[in-house]
């Protein structure tokens, strides 16, 4: 059965305007039910320099894990990008003595979000002064620890550095006047920075939004206290669900998505390449540890964010869970 993102390829620019039509008169334009479609994506990760390559690697099976690439500190193998230091700087009219006080995860979403604007057919110059939204989720600050250590303190190195600018960052370089979050909800911080550029268009806060995250492993101390809490496998290897289970392993990785509402889709001729019925967030209150997760809370959520999405669990054909992978 084709899905929902390969029937609208083949639709005709009447019967896409017809169904654009019949969206906006059943969703109001308050109406946060509204599907969202991911009209742009883009992503580096380790063993794939993109999209593509990465579909390659999960339809091949094959294994991105390996010791750090030559330069970086530690040795405990994990997911690493081989190339983090290459950067065009004059491209995004930075000079060369502030991108060097840069956190590379701040220019890896830089290059990325232009790549997922290119992916949808967008000119990043076409958008300056907007109201797009930039949401990105990042969780570690591992290159400002370094510099401070080092000694590698300039006037560029706040805005470099500080994790809570990255989206900042891109909503100065392409002049960007939406709503600009970055947010750190630990290993949630991606999905929720996607609910939150969900709920920025349907709330007409934004008419467009790049939703993304990045992790770098740069600071041996940062994967030391894992190590320590027992969480990272000894084998290299995630075993989750299974007897064998021993841990987790880390990896890097940057990704983008575009989005618009469906209907504005349909209008603007969008490749479509999937669309978001619905999303969710809550926390897990008092469970058996502040790490642990707890099943009622979960359900809840879930249940909730299938009905909301008019949906029933029936529909619903793949699930993926995030799991440590520690007994």
């Amino acid at each position: 059965m084709p899905t929902t993102a390969e029937q609208l390829h083949h639709l005709s620019a009447e019967q896409r305007a017809r169904l654009a039509a019949r969206l906006r008169s059943k969703y109001d334009r308050k109406d946060t039910s509204e599907p969202i479609a991911i009209v742009g994506m883009a992503a580096r990760l380790p063993g794939a320099a993109n999209v593509t390559e990465f579909w390659d690697l999960l339809r091949t099976g094959d294994s991105a894990v390996g010791p750090p690439p030559p330069g970086r500190q530690g040795d405990r193998p994990g997911g690493y990008l081989s190339d983090i230091a290459h950067f065009d700087a004059e491209y995004f009219q930075i000079s060369p003595r502030e991108a060097v006080s840069m956190d590379p995860q701040q220019r890896l979403l830089l290059e990325t979000a232009s790549d997922a604007l290119h992916d949808a057919g967008i000119e990043a110059g076409s958008l300056a002064g907007s109201r797009v939204g930039t949401f990105m989720g990042l969780m570690h600050d591992d290159y400002g620890r370094i510099g401070a250590e080092q000694g590698h303190i300039d006037g560029h190195f706040v805005t470099g550095t500080n994790p809570s600018l990255a989206a900042g960052r891109l909503a100065y370089v392409f002049d960007f006047h939406g709503p600009a979050i970055t947010v750190n909800t630990a290993c949630s911080s991606s999905l929720v920075a996607m609910h939150l550029a969900r709920q920025s268009l349907l709330l007409g806060e934004c008419d467009l939004a790049l939703s993304g995250g990045g992790n770098l492993l740069l600071h041996p101390d940062s994967t030391l206290m894992y190590e320590q809490a027992g969480a990272l496998s000894r084998t290299g290897a995630c075993h989750t669900f299974d007897a064998s289970a021993d841990g987790y392993v880390r990896g890097e990785g940057v990704g983008a998505v575009v989005l618009r509402r469906l209907s504005d889709a349909l209008v603007a001729g969008d490749v479509v390449h999937g669309v978001v019925r619905g999303s969710g967030v809550n926390q897990d209150g008092r469970s058996v540890g502040l790490t642990a997760p707890s099943g009622e809370a979960q359900w809840r959520l879930v249940s909730g964010v299938v009905e909301g999405a008019g949906l029933r669990a029936g529909d619903v054909g793949y699930v993926q869970a995030h799991g440590t992978g520690t007994r």
